[in-house]
């Protein structure tokens, strides 16, 4: 037999032997739940919305089967004790219960840490601190986004709309260095007559309209969830019929001797990097047809699980005609 012969002949033996070994292997049972390993987690998002700010501490639970949602009991955390600082100044957490609107699933009210009053500052840089008492302590750190420069273009077109018929409205975003993620929504602001009183009242302005029917039978279509853009400022566009056809929806829907247009007010929320990331993550895989091995988790918790990020939220309005789009018909 020649070198080749041998060499082949020893191949095909090594193998066949490997195909024997790995079939063998094939009668250990299967076991598609993992080892649990038990972790503090930590949910907390800073808001310039309110000066009341919440944490949630809990810790991870090992449901009993293979279904997470047959575990019916939150494992919250009580006894921490929980500070956020921004070095001057340091707010101590209590805590509190919040009342639960859901309860399909947990039946006790939600149990929380709250701090009052929190004004979050933009532009500062917060650590937060959790102490367990268990000795596993935990810290992080965010800087909150800044105050962004907020443009809006094409203003003519709120006060004379079938000028600008085809053309678009503007809304020109120059974000802070500490934002990430930005939305941005928009709302048209009228005042309608109710038993005698005029209530102020608000429609969201679609950024266009899709097989649009009429004033009432639109597809709307909104701003979602950006990341930021190299180029600033980052710009927001709405077609001049999509706030049209709003415009069309009120009058045609309420007598004209009832409603007063106010002002389009633009709301720019930002994100810091860390709460972006969390955000796109758990929305970036709507499959619901199929079980997703491959959909990442985000954490900023060092030592433990959660998220620790910041929002903020401001917006700019422009003043409308109390009549403006009145004998806008509806087709």
């Amino acid at each position: 037999m020649s070198n080749t012969e041998t060499a082949m002949s020893t191949t095909r033996c090594i193998l066949v032997t490997a195909v024997v070994f790995v079939v063998g292997g094939c009668n250990e049972a299967f076991e598609p739940k993992g080892e649990f390993q038990e972790e503090y987690v930590v949910f907390a998002i800073l808001t310039s919305v309110r000066d009341t700010q919440f944490i949630r501490f809990y810790k991870t639970y090992d449901p009993p089967a293979f279904n997470p949602l047959e575990y019916s009991t939150e494992n919250s955390v009580t006894g921490a004790a929980i500070q956020i600082s921004n070095g001057s100044t340091v707010y101590a957490f209590r805590e509190t219960t919040l009342v639960r609107a859901d309860r399909s699933r947990y039946q006790n009210d939600i149990q929380a840490y709250v701090a009052h009053p929190f004004p979050v500052e933009r532009g500062e840089t917060y650590t937060l601190s959790v102490q367990t008492g268990s000795g596993d302590d935990i810290e992080a750190e965010l800087t909150v986004p800044g105050e962004a420069a907020l443009t809006i273009g094409n203003i003519a077109a709120f006060r004379s709309p079938t000028a600008f018929r085809n053309g678009f409205i503007t809304l020109f975003s120059a974000l802070s260095p500490a934002t990430f993620g930005f939305q941005v929504r928009a709302f048209l602001e009228y005042d309608l007559r109710e038993n005698g009183v005029f209530v102020r009242k608000r429609e969201e302005l679609p950024t266009a309209v899709r097989d649009r029917l009429n004033c009432q039978e639109f597809r709307p279509l909104f701003h979602t969830l950006q990341r930021r853009r190299q180029l600033q400022p980052d710009l927001t566009t709405f077609d001049v019929l999509a706030y049209t056809t709003m415009l069309a929806k009120v009058w045609n829907t309420y007598s004209p001797f009832d409603v007063r247009m106010r002002q389009v007010v633009f709301e720019l929320t930002e994100f810091d990097p860390a709460l972006y990331a969390y955000l796109n993550t758990v929305n970036g895989f709507r499959d619901e047809f199929s079980i997703r091995t491959d959909e990442p988790d985000f954490s900023n918790i060092p030592g433990g699980r959660g998220i620790f990020g910041a929002m903020t939220k401001q917006s700019i309005a422009v003043s409308l005609p109390d009549t403006v789009g009145v004998t806008f018909l509806c087709n």
